[in-house]
């Protein structure tokens, strides 16, 4: 035995349009403040990007003002940079990086393959074989693009 009912509502047309309205406007702050939170989110990691690579902060600076990259400016801005890392510890290795580029330009083929090779064994003694086996295979690039081998003669 089932029981039915049946409701009828009447209800003045502007209320219905008030409601709506009301429901309408709480949708619309509903997607502001969702997309307020997404704007802040990314506002948050480019704040995090910017401040710890001092790099990423200048080029960001570049892109929105490059009337300013002359010459003079980027000079300055890479001695910015350097200054910014010589002072932000969780940068130093931006510093060793530097000092390595600055120590293998001069290296013919064969030293930069052997310092490659160094660095490998010390990862693999670290228990990062990976890392040490993606070294190897830059080593390995690096050697046929200068089109020494370890058989051939040193340039």
């Amino acid at each position: 035995m089932g029981v039915w009912a049946r409701a009828q509502l009447t209800a003045d047309t502007t209320d219905i349009e008030t409601v709506v309205c009301l429901q309408r406007r709480i949708h619309d702050e509903a997607l502001n403040e969702q997309a307020n939170r997404q704007r802040q989110h990314q506002a948050e990691e480019l704040h995090q990007a910017l401040s710890t690579t001092p790099t990423l902060t200048l080029a960001y600076w570049l892109i929105h003002q490059p009337q300013a990259a002359d010459p003079n400016t980027i000079e300055a801005l890479s001695r910015l940079t350097r200054e910014i890392a010589t002072y932000a510890p969780h940068t130093v290795w931006v510093q060793v990086a530097h000092l390595l580029q600055t120590f293998v330009q001069d290296l013919d083929t064969p030293a930069r393959v052997n310092l490659v090779d160094s660095l490998a064994q010390i990862f693999t003694r670290n228990d990062q074989p990976e890392l040490a086996d993606h070294l190897r295979s830059i080593a390995r690039q690096m050697q046929s693009a200068d089109g020494y081998s370890p058989s051939s003669p040193p340039r």
